[in-house]
C-alpha cells in the first residue's frame, strides 16, 4: 500500500491517488465507491491532490480527476524536499559553526548521491571522489556545475573511465582496494565533509563526518588508492 504521509499527504489522499492509477480518469463518486468512503471525503482528498499537483482535473460535469504518473509524482516530491532542505540549510548556516562534529551513517547509492550533492556543490576547494563509474555518472550534473564555476573535481573511477563533464583523474582497480582495505571503497572529500564506505555490487554503506581527523583519513585513503 502506498504511503505518502511522510511527504505531506493525508492517508486518504494516498489511497485516492493509488486508486486513480488503477481506475483511470474517474469522478469523486467512483473513487469513493471503490474505496468505500464517504463521497465528501473522496472529493476533499482529490481536491487536495489537485492542489499538490498529484492529480489533474480533466472534467467539470461531473468533476473528473486523473492521476499524474508515478514518475511525475516522485519528481514533484523530490523538488519539494529539495526546496525544504535548501531552506533548512540556509537557516542552519545563519546559526554559525557551533556544536561538535559527529560520525553519521549512510546507506545506499541514493544517500551517497545526496551527500555529493549537498557537499560538492558548496565546496570551493578541490573535491576528491573515488568510486564506481555509476556513482560518478549519477553525479554528472554536479561535476558540470563545478566545472562551469571554475572549481576543480578530482575523480578516481573503478575500471573503465566513463564519459563525464570533467576528465577523470584516472582509473583504479578493485583488487588494489581489496588488498589494502579488505573491500572496494567509495570515498569523497568535499569542503568540510569526508565520506567513506564500502561498495558491494549496487549496495553502498559507510559513514560521513565533518571531524577533521575523519576528513584527513578519507583524503589519505583516496591518495593511497590513486596511482598519482
Amino acid at each position: 500500500m502506498l504511503d505518502l504521509t511522510p511527504f505531506g499527504f493525508t492517508p486518504t489522499e494516498g489511497s485516492a491517488f493509488e486508486r486513480l492509477l488503477t481506475l483511470g480518469p474517474s469522478s469523486g463518486y467512483a473513487v469513493a465507491k471503490s474505496l468505500t468512503i464517504a463521497r465528501a471525503n473522496a472529493y476533499q482528498a482529490l481536491d487536495g491532490l489537485v492542489t499538490k499537483g498529484a492529480v489533474t482535473l480533466v472534467g467539470q460535469d461531473p468533476k473528473t480527476y486523473r492521476a499524474v504518473s508515478p514518475a511525475t509524482l516522485h519528481a514533484l516530491i523530490s523538488q519539494q524536499q529539495a526546496r525544504q532542505l535548501d531552506n533548512l540549510e540556509a537557516s542552519l548556516d545563519q546559526l554559525g559553526r557551533g556544536g561538535s562534529a559527529s560520525l553519521q551513517k549512510f546507506s545506499g547509492p541514493r544517500e551517497f548521491g545526496h551527500l555529493i550533492l549537498r557537499a560538492a556543490t558548496r565546496a570551493e576547494d578541490t573535491v576528491l571522489f573515488l568510486g564506481p563509474s555509476s556513482a560518478a555518472v549519477a553525479a554528472a550534473p554536479i561535476w558540470r556545475k563545478r566545472a562551469k564555476e571554475g572549481l576543480d573535481s578530482e575523480l578516481w573511477i573503478y575500471g573503465d573511465l566513463p564519459q563525464l563533464p570533467v576528465e577523470p583523474a584516472g582509473s583504479i582497480t578493485e583488487a588494489n582496494a581489496i588488498e589494502q582495505f579488505g573491500a572496494p571503497l567509495v570515498a569523497l572529500v568535499a569542503g568540510e565533509i569526508g565520506v567513506l564506505g564500502t561498495v558491494h555490487g549496487s549496495e553502498m554503506r559507510g559513514y560521513w563526518s565533518s571531524e577533521l581527523l575523519i576528513v584527513g583519513a578519507v583524503r589519505a585513503v583516496i591518495r593511497a588508492l590513486s596511482p598519482a
